[in-house]
């Protein structure tokens, strides 16, 4: 996986802003140093087709629940313990996995939706947002794999930590700033040679704000159709 550094290309931006080369078929983490320990809080992969996989860094869940809600405006409310449980062992041994396929289909936990097809992509488009619980729930790991996107990002305790990911044509990037942001990262993945879109860049923007309490579910949440329609959400527990 080569590494290269953005930020002289967005120096009046002032975030930080790295670009990755990834391999399609690979899975990656992104890891987070957190009290002089590694501890992996994200992962994705990009399929040969272009499917995109991602989710929360669990191997396996032990309370996992979805829900849905309409939107009201431009703002939605999350309400961590609402929605329905899923009790499948198969799905919670996947932990909280969501597959964005190029033909618009959604998988998550044990249910389906959709989405404009990645296959007719010609701009930047937000895919999901990730919140993650407190890092001290976080697993542990000894040391960072091969394919590991490895942080040092400075954890704000009375801020939670949130993610946006969004996806584009190469050439079509814009770098995110999101308003509510104080901190933030943008991690760059260039996928090229997929079979059933154009060559992909995913945007990773990993960052915090608001004050507030840490959420007590790690998930992730995505708008389907109809496109002023509902919100979904995926929540999992270790």
């Amino acid at each position: 996986m080569k590494t290269q550094d953005m930020n002289s290309e967005w120096e009046e931006k002032k975030t930080p802003c790295l670009l990755y080369d990834v391999e399609p078929g690979k899975s990656y983490r992104v890891v987070l140093s957190y009290m002089g320990q590694w501890r992996p809080f994200f992962w994705f992969e990009v399929g040969r087709e272009g499917d995109v996989y991602l989710g929360p860094r669990y191997e396996k869940v032990a309370v996992l629940q979805k829900s849905s809600q309409e939107i009201v405006g431009r703002y939605s409310d999350i309400q961590y313990d609402e929605g329905e449980m899923v009790n499948d062992p198969d799905v919670l041994g996947k932990g909280a996995r969501i597959s964005f396929h190029t033909t618009g289909q959604i998988n998550f936990a044990d249910d389906r939706a959709f989405r404009d097809s990645l296959r007719d992509l010609s701009q930047q488009e937000l895919l999901c947002l990730a919140i993650f619980e407190h890092p001290s729930k976080w697993s542990v790991i000894s040391r960072p794999r091969k394919r590991d996107v490895c942080l040092s990002y400075p954890i704000d305790e009375t801020r939670p930590l949130w993610a946006q990911v969004y996806v584009a044509p190469i050439g079509k990037l814009q770098l995110v700033m999101p308003p509510s942001a104080i901190q933030q990262v943008n991690l760059l993945f260039e996928c090229l040679g997929l079979a059933k879109v154009p060559d992909l860049l995913m945007q990773l923007v990993v960052g915090h704000g608001a004050t507030g309490p840490w959420p007590t579910k790690g998930g992730i949440i995505f708008r389907h159709k109809p496109a002023v329609g509902p919100v979904k959400r995926c929540f999992g527990d270790p």
